[in-house]
């Protein structure tokens, strides 16, 4: 899918859902996944589901008791994928055994 309508255009998009997201379902993002979707043509209904699943995969993470990086942890796997052409296995896998602080300098090098 990234090489058919960009990485960089599928990122961005991952990341206007990203940002407004909190720890409460908010009908207006679900309503911008709908929008951002149709955008894909055929491919609508599956962009669809995965940035709506990966929009709750966000929630849930910003409602983590002790989860130090919350959100942002789903946009490092989103950015290994798409920006640094890691396998999604890759991306699960690369922040096993890394400290919150360690991950935090790399996402602040990344840009979020």
């Amino acid at each position: 899918m990234g090489n058919r309508f960009g990485r960089e255009k599928l990122y961005n998009d991952f990341v206007s859902v990203y940002a407004p997201t909190g720890k409460m379902i908010d009908p207006m993002i679900l309503w911008r996944i709908k929008r951002l979707s149709l955008q894909y043509g055929e491919m609508t209904n599956e962009v669809g589901q995965w940035l709506t699943v990966i929009y709750y995969g966000m929630i849930a993470e910003e409602n983590k008791e002790h989860a130090i990086l919350k959100k942002r942890i789903k946009r490092l796997g989103t950015h290994q994928i798409l920006m640094e052409d890691k396998s999604p296995e890759q991306a699960a896998t690369f922040s096993k055994g890394k400290s919150a602080n360690e991950l935090d300098k790399l996402m602040l090098e990344k840009g979020f």
